[in-house]
């Protein structure tokens, strides 16, 4: 049976609560953080207090930071409840994923019921497609924009604000994707290819010719 996704559109802890809140219901042994994402690697030791911090609030401290993706089992993802993939550069996140075979762990965590939270950059690299991250620099060289398609075929767009509309609708045209978009302080739940918004704003499915709030 397949676990749940959370998938966050970005912002502060405070516009993130009520998704954080229900992840945290889910997590009764450890959580796994990979902030991978950032740019440099001394931003790490921050990520790790930020981390703390969000869950401290739901009095959950089990939480342990990989850095490094090499060589890592299935065996060793399941011995969390939960992974969270921090916010950063999505194609850096996704390249590295990637080039370890991470992904295919993701997917069988996944498949055996374990939850993922994919916080900006970590929800886009769950959808189809990851060009739908406007705001980043592709500086690692990605060619293959293909995210790990969990959100039942859509890509996902965060930070959204209504000045994207224009664009959402020219790319979705242009790649023939659709597309799920998270305000900060939005967010949504995924379980069994249903999709429960759960957060301070409103998201929206765009696809051609058509907008609609989830």
């Amino acid at each position: 049976m397949n676990g749940k996704i959370f998938l966050s559109g970005g912002g502060t802890r405070r516009e993130s609560f009520l998704l954080d809140k229900e992840f945290a219901k889910l997590l009764k042994r450890r959580l796994l953080y990979i902030p991978i994402a950032r740019k440099s690697s001394h931003q790490y030791k921050e990520c790790l207090r930020w981390i703390k911090g969000v869950f401290r609030q739901f009095n959950f401290n089990k939480i342990e930071m990989w850095i490094d993706l090499k060589n890592k089992t299935i065996a060793d993802l399941k011995e969390f409840d939960g992974v969270y993939l921090g916010g950063g550069n999505t194609f850096k996140l996704l390249n590295e994923i990637k080039k370890t075979k991470f992904d295919n762990l993701l997917l069988n965590f996944y498949k055996s019921g374990g939850h993922i939270y994919g916080g900006s950059a970590g929800a886009i690299i769950l959808g189809k497609d990851i060009r739908t991250a406007k705001q980043d620099k592709n500086e690692v060289k990605l060619k293959d924009f293909r995210g790990l398609n969990l959100i039942n075929g859509y890509s996902i767009w965060c930070h959204y604000t209504p000045k994207d509309d224009f664009y959402i609708k020219k790319i979705i045209k242009k790649w023939n994707i659709k597309i799920i978009a998270l305000p900060e302080g939005g967010g949504i739940i995924v379980e069994n290819k249903k999709f429960t918004p759960c957060g301070f704003e409103k998201c929206f499915i765009f696809e051609k010719n058509m907008k609609k709030e989830l």
